[in-house]
């Protein structure tokens, strides 16, 4: 009797890949029959889009890791086409749309999002002049560099100001090119240059002042993450949080409005909506959360941030780690209304790729990527206190809108 045995990752990969173009196809059958019949709601239509979008994101981004995974192409290269397959998504579905179907696109949005990319300096300049959304990108890059302090209260888990972790597994790759030589193996001019950046690498750690070489790293981190990285990101944001974020909005607001009783509202109902404009906030991020991290499970088992040996478990963690950003680029966006959304997601998004390994370099005596980190449970209780901070500011501003409602009613 044959036991069967444990599929591996690139077997789970390409399942992925075909199980996501299954679905491709039965979502647009399901939709031509709907469209065929010609009676189709708005709430309908919403909630197609968003099958549809995630649908086609995982296809497109799962497909290309297959491909790289078959044909071993560079994958850092990969992972940066991976990035777009969300905006590929949306614009495949506004491509050729009839005016109904647009109906979440208005023209002003539209032509506020062709000013962005035509003015950078207005975008800048509402930036600035929008607290909120520069608290959110300042947030966002404080986060990963505050992570390993918060991670010390978890046992075992050390700090070190001058890299003591990093600098021994330089010493080992070091030794290790190095017993080539001893070996009588040719060394080529790869393994050379190899060689003549771990030793200068190692060096900066030990010649400059750890302070100095921290914070030239975090500003290169900083420039890097609001330029390339942003761009990058835009194309994971422009699907969660524009496209998919302003669909979740407008079908929560039509529900809202179905389950109006009467033409006058009273303060009861006033204070039911607020409660439920807070707790529908909540379930949004994580919905969205939850749709993100099943989009990066590919990439996940192909070694992203936990490694390949550790793919299969380093999915259940992203589910975490996922969910619970989630809130604050949601919070952050909604609240930078005059910004576009996908390009202001997508400079926090970028902001925290170029920072989360900052992080690492203050590892003590060992560096595990499910403790240690942005991704692991550091970033996690992190995380947690700020989307605490966020819960306990919007029951403030509830409570404050409850009092002054109160003092207006009084005789």
């Amino acid at each position: 009797m044959s036991v069967l045995s444990k599929p591996t990752n690139d077997q789970l990969i390409y399942a992925f890949t075909i199980a996501s173009l299954s679905s491709v196809l039965i979502s647009e059958i399901l939709w031509k029959i709907k469209k065929k019949n010609g009676k189709y709601t708005l709430q309908e239509l919403a909630n197609f889009d968003i099958w549809r979008f995630f649908f086609r994101a995982c296809s497109f981004s799962s497909t290309v890791t297959a491909l790289q995974v078959y044909f071993q192409f560079n994958k850092l290269s990969t992972t940066m086409i991976y990035m777009w397959g969300p905006a590929l998504s949306v614009y495949s579905l506004d491509f050729k749309r009839n005016r109904k179907e647009r109906f979440l696109q208005e023209k002003n949005e539209m032509e506020k999002e062709e000013n962005v990319f035509k003015n950078c300096f207005n975008f800048v300049k509402k930036l600035f002049n929008n607290s909120s959304s520069l608290l959110g990108i300042c947030l966002i890059q404080i986060f990963p560099i505050i992570t390993p302090f918060i991670g010390l209260m978890i046992p075992g888990v050390t700090f070190s100001p001058t890299s003591e972790y990093w600098i021994k597994q330089l010493d080992q790759g070091i030794e290790s090119i190095k017993q080539l030589d001893s070996s009588q193996v040719q060394v080529t001019a790869t393994t050379q240059h190899q060689l003549t950046q771990l030793e200068s690498l190692k060096q900066n750690f030990q010649e400059q002042h750890y302070l100095n070489f921290y914070l030239k790293t975090i500003l290169q981190a900083n420039l890097f993450g609001l330029t390339i990285n942003t761009f990058f990101a835009f194309g994971e944001e422009k699907g969660w949080r524009d496209f998919l974020l302003k669909r979740l909005d407008y079908l929560s607001v039509k529900n809202k409005n179905s389950n109006k009783r009467g033409e006058k509202k009273v303060k009861e109902e006033d204070d039911e909506e607020e409660e439920e404009e807070m707790s529908n906030f909540w379930k949004k991020s994580f919905f969205i959360g939850l749709l993100h991290e099943l989009w990066h499970i590919p990439v996940i088992l192909n070694g992203h941030n936990y490694g390949y040996d550790h793919g299969q478990l380093g999915c259940l963690m992203m589910t975490g780690f996922t969910i619970l950003l989630s809130p604050i680029y949601c919070y952050f966006t909604k609240r930078s209304k005059e910004l576009n959304p996908a390009i202001y997601a997508g400079m926090m998004h970028g902001c925290m790729n170029a920072l989360g390994a900052v992080g690492h370099l203050f590892v003590g005596n060992n560096f595990n990527p499910f403790i240690n980190g942005v991704v692991g449970l550091s970033g996690f209780l992190t995380l947690g206190l700020l989307n605490l901070s966020i819960y306990c500011k919007q029951l403030r501003d509830y409570n404050r809108k409850q009092k002054s409602t109160t003092n207006t009613h009084l005789p």
